[in-house]
């Protein structure tokens, strides 16, 4: 295992408190930094659903919601099981706006449980346009967020591949899971600026192809008996697998091109190379990050996942 993973896992006693997240290393991380084209806010007056009430202010909205009450909602099984005591839902009526003009929603949220540890939010909008949002299934048009409690935080839905050219709603909703004897009774979350925004470079969101130029890889690294391939997009006729210690290459080969009617890829195959230790690829300018080689790549994910789960 990494040190930096090993001493994380053992400040947290391995099973008795959350592994810290490392948000800036997110996807999302980086939505913050693009170039923001054309915005506009979002208008409306919000009303509440089910144990929600809703207060405006000043720019901005306020949900708040008991976590429990003295009944199941209605329709609830009996015995509660996979239940909770509602949904508080913060609702904005839309007269079939078209947001096809923009690629995202962003807004600013603090939510505040007294003394809770986890806190999400879900985003989800309604298209009754050329094709319906959600679908029959519910796939598509909802997207959580997990937030930090206390802190004001941006936050950001890229959407430039959903069906957007009648929305008719907006709804911001968390669910009223009860709570432990160590947290508070109630939800109250503050929301402000929220907006949709055009931005240059929107996340690929369809298909497998590489959206820009780049070597993609298994960011939790590789055996080395197994096979080692990267994919790339704008690589160079060959490329090279270089030492990350000691700048060394110690690998090279060619760029295979595979083509389908869909999408073409680069592919790198260094599965020749069986040596533990950490790497680098390279081929013409672009460069991947630094991965590992190594026989126990599965210790961090199997401790990462207990600790989701008892955590």
């Amino acid at each position: 295992m990494e040190q930096e993973f090993l001493k994380e896992l053992e400040a947290s006693l391995y099973l008795h408190r959350p592994l810290p997240l490392h948000r800036a290393r997110s996807l999302e991380a980086g939505f913050v930094g693009k170039k923001v084209v054309e915005s506009r806010a979002v208008s409306g007056h919000p009303r509440a659903e089910g144990p929600a009430r809703v207060e405006e202010g000043p720019g901005s909205f306020r949900m708040r919601a008991p976590l429990r009450s003295e009944k199941w909602p209605e329709g609830s099984p009996a015995d509660g099981d996979y239940s909770n005591f509602g949904t508080a839902r913060m609702v904005f009526d839309l007269p079939r706006e078209d947001w096809r003009r923009f690629n995202r929603l962003r807004f600013r949220v603090r939510p505040l449980i007294e003394g809770a540890r986890i806190l999400h939010l879900n985003v989800s909008v309604v298209n009754v346009g050329e094709c319906p949002v959600p679908d029959p299934y519910g796939r598509e048009g909802a997207t959580v967020f997990d937030l930090e409690n206390g802190k004001r935080q941006d936050c950001i839905w890229e959407f430039a591949a959903m069906p957007r050219d009648a929305v008719t709603s907006l709804c911001f909703s968390v669910f009223c899971s009860g709570h432990d004897v160590s947290a508070g009774e109630t939800l109250d979350y503050m929301f402000e600026e929220i907006r949709l925004e055009r931005v240059e470079d929107p996340e690929h969101e369809l298909g497998w192809e590489n959206p820009r130029p780049g070597i993609r890889l298994s960011s939790a690294g590789y055996f080395p008996s197994g096979r080692k391939t990267a994919v790339a997009s704008g690589a160079g006729d060959r490329f090279q697998l270089i030492d990350a210690e000691t700048g060394r290459e110690v690998f090279a080969g060619p760029v295979e091109r595979l083509v389908n009617p869909r999408v073409r890829f680069d592919v790198l195959d260094f599965t020749a190379w069986t040596i533990p230790g950490r790497y680098i690829l390279k081929s013409g300018d672009l460069k991947s990050p630094e991965f590992v080689l190594s026989a126990s790549i599965r210790e961090e994910a199997v401790w990462k996942t207990l600790n989701f789960f008892y955590c």
